[in-house]
């Protein structure tokens, strides 16, 4: 019987989800065996991204660019968003507060990274149920803060949390919510923007 490949425990982990560089000795062994790792997942149609500025590794399918970040109409939803989950099995499609609250947690994460908003020198965004309320509440409905809305918002944030964008903390940050760095690498700059014309159209048909 053939020896197992010492990394095949990074292979669990990568399908299993997104491997970030805290994780300091699955990283260290994902960038050691990184060529053999990306050889072994594309034998079954994946890819291994390895973004080391990030810190993060992730697979992703195969597929031809352009063909991963897209938006488009529904028709049981005003507005889906078709972004591939952790496990890359099958793809997602989101309502329109969901992909909002993206959009705009991927925009605090830009200008975190930028200078532009000071979050006490740290890479971290960290946020409050309260503090993404607040976010949202200027755009969607007025009465956002009704307890049918706080309760789409806490859907959304479990549904985000569930993708692997948010990440509930515990312990002396119970109740507060990390961005993870994860949707940086799926809502590209050029996807944000043409996501946010999207948007932006589908606002003004609400107006109408």
């Amino acid at each position: 019987m053939p020896l197992r490949p010492v990394y095949s425990p990074l292979l669990v982990k990568l399908l299993k989800g997104a491997v970030y560089s805290e994780s300091l000795a699955d990283w260290n062994g994902i960038l050691a065996h990184e060529s053999p790792i990306r050889d072994y997942f594309h034998l079954i149609g994946l890819q291994l991204v390895v973004h080391e500025q990030e810190g993060i590794a992730l697979l992703r399918r195969e597929v031809d660019e352009g063909d991963v970040d897209t938006l488009a109409e529904g028709n049981d939803a005003p507005l889906v968003v078709e972004v591939p989950l952790e496990s890359l099995v099958q793809r997602r499609p989101l309502s329109y507060p969901l992909t909002l609250l993206l959009v705009l947690l991927r925009e605090r994460l830009a200008k975190i990274d930028s200078g532009e908003l000071d979050h006490s020198g740290a890479r971290r965004l960290v946020m409050s149920s309260d503090e993404i309320q607040a976010m949202l509440q200027g755009f969607l409905q007025e009465n956002f803060s009704g307890t049918a809305n706080l309760r789409n918002l806490n859907t959304n944030v479990r549904q985000a949390t569930d993708l692997g964008f948010l990440k509930a903390l515990r312990g002396s940050e119970e109740g507060r919510f990390e961005v993870m760095r994860l949707l940086k690498i799926y809502l590209r700059p050029e996807v944000l923007e043409s996501i946010l014309q999207k948007l932006r159209d589908h606002a003004d048909q609400l107006e109408s």
